[in-house]
This record gives C-alpha cells, sequence and structure tokens, in this order.
C-alpha cells in the first residue's frame, strides 16, 4: 500500500475539539452499517490517538474549561461573537503495523 504521508495543520483549539469528538464517537459501539467498511474505523481510532499524543490538554484537571474555550475559540464567529486565536498542531500520519 502506499505509504505516502499526508499533512493536516490544524489550530490547538480545532485539534481540542477533534479530539473531544472522536473520542466520543469512538466509545459508541456503532451497528455495522455506519461504516462501509472497519478501516474507517480504524482511521478515527488512529486518529485519536494521533492526536492524544500531542495534546497534554485532555490530561490536565482544568480540561473541561480548556475544550469550552477551543471550542469558543472554532465556532463560527455568528455563534460565538469571539475570533479564534491560532497556535499550530501538525498531525502526520503514515501506515504503520
Amino acid at each position: 500500500m502506499n505509504q505516502e504521508r499526508v499533512n493536516l495543520t490544524l489550530s490547538k483549539s480545532e485539534a481540542i475539539v477533534l479530539h473531544a469528538f472522536l473520542h466520543k464517537f469512538n466509545q459508541v459501539d456503532y451497528p455495522d452499517h455506519i461504516f462501509e467498511d472497519q478501516a474507517e474505523q480504524r482511521v478515527f481510532w488512529n486518529l485519536e490517538s494521533d492526536l492524544e499524543m500531542q495534546l497534554p490538554e485532555p490530561f490536565n484537571p482544568n480540561y473541561v474549561y480548556i475544550l469550552e474555550q477551543a471550542r469558543e475559540d472554532v465556532r463560527d464567529v455568528e455563534y460565538s461573537g469571539t475570533t479564534p486565536e491560532y497556535s499550530d498542531v501538525i498531525v502526520e500520519y503514515s501506515e504503520s503495523d
């Protein structure tokens, strides 16, 4: 299989929000018809794991507050009235194991 790497650049807030979503999503035992192929589920698991390795925030005792601030940063302006501030997090993927 092609082992070419793809890099995604996310703001720190986007990475925190994405991790929170993936963590919740990955906790549910979905029926077989949710995924067309188990590889899709594997990608979600891998993405959550990769984010956990780069983000200390999910393990911070103040994570609930940090997550809420990240959501506020990412939320569309018409929903929050704030402008996001960005601190880039780069997530790299490659085929492994």
